[in-house]
């Protein structure tokens, strides 16, 4: 994580007048993709870890299959601040899946949204990020010109596994606290 743009959030939020999420659902199971697409969307980028799967854990055939199938309509990206080699698990676990996995684990960084971007050729007005963290994923997005933010629920809460640690569940709560704007859309499977 890139501390110093982490703190430079907390250091000019109150100049944030716009809800960091766009929207907000349970899980990525939740999103209605299609509606999406209809509005142009052409790029997703996901968080990982309590996104797509619990913390540091394998990815379920469920989310494997999702990922299958937006790739059907969408160019899908992963952007997570997790090591080297955790993204070489992660592309092993998604060997039939064509998901780019950015080499950036830069967030909120702002370049760390754009090089995926650019790696796209998309634009801002058609790109979405998905993530369960405002500052990390969404505050991030959104310096890096993403339009389409989707906050939702931690996997782990839902669907069980391994959770973040305590620190990450904290600032999560408190960032929820001070700066969540967004009702939940949906609570739905």
């Amino acid at each position: 994580m890139n501390i110093r743009a982490y703190f430079k959030f907390w250091k000019e939020s109150w100049k944030y007048k716009t809800s960091l999420a766009v929207e907000r659902y349970k899980s990525v199971y939740n999103i209605p993709y299609e509606t999406l697409a209809r509005k142009g969307v052409k790029l997703l980028i996901f968080d990982v870890d309590d996104t797509l799967t619990a913390y540091h854990d394998r990815v379920e055939e469920k989310t494997r299959t999702l990922l299958k199938e937006l790739t059907k309509s969408f160019h899908v990206a992963l952007l997570s601040n997790c090591t080297a080699k955790r993204r070489e698990e992660i592309q092993q676990m998604l060997p039939d899946v064509n998901v780019y996995i950015s080499q950036e684990n830069d967030k909120p960084a702002p370049h760390s949204f754009r090089s995926i971007i650019e790696h796209f050729k998309a634009a801002g007005e058609n790109t979405a990020m998905i993530g369960d963290r405002l500052i990390v994923d969404l505050w991030g997005a959104l310096q890096g010109g993403i339009n389409h933010r989707f906050l939702i629920e931690p996997y782990s809460f839902y669907y069980g596994g391994e959770k973040a640690p305590v620190f990450i569940i904290f600032l999560r709560a408190l960032e929820k606290k001070l700066f969540l704007r967004t009702k939940l859309t949906s609570s739905s499977p």
